[in-house]
């Protein structure tokens, strides 16, 4: 089955637009993300996700959120920050 729609001219650069706005922040944030090591201390850890330390505190307090701890000092793994994010996410 087939369907065909015909937009308005206008409608259909201003969907264009959209489009192109929203890959073009796609992009940006998984260029952002990349500016990111694969382990990250807390500090670090927080600003990837975008929270304060005060927040990501609360988060470890809160959540499991795994870690890895080398001479008392926290590192955090980007991909499983990604993984927990997803796993949290609703």
């Amino acid at each position: 089955m087939q369907l065909d729609v015909s937009l308005p001219e206008s409608f259909s650069k201003e969907l264009q637009e959209a489009v192109t706005k929203t890959v073009g922040e796609a992009i940006a944030q998984i260029e952002k993300g990349s500016n990111y090591p694969a382990w990250m201390d807390k500090g670090t850890a927080a600003k990837y996700l975008g929270v304060s330390r005060v927040t990501f505190d609360k988060i470890l307090r809160k959540y499991d959120v795994p870690y890895t701890v080398l001479n008392a000092s926290y590192f955090f793994s980007k991909d499983e920050l990604n993984k927990f994010m997803l796993e949290n996410s609703k």
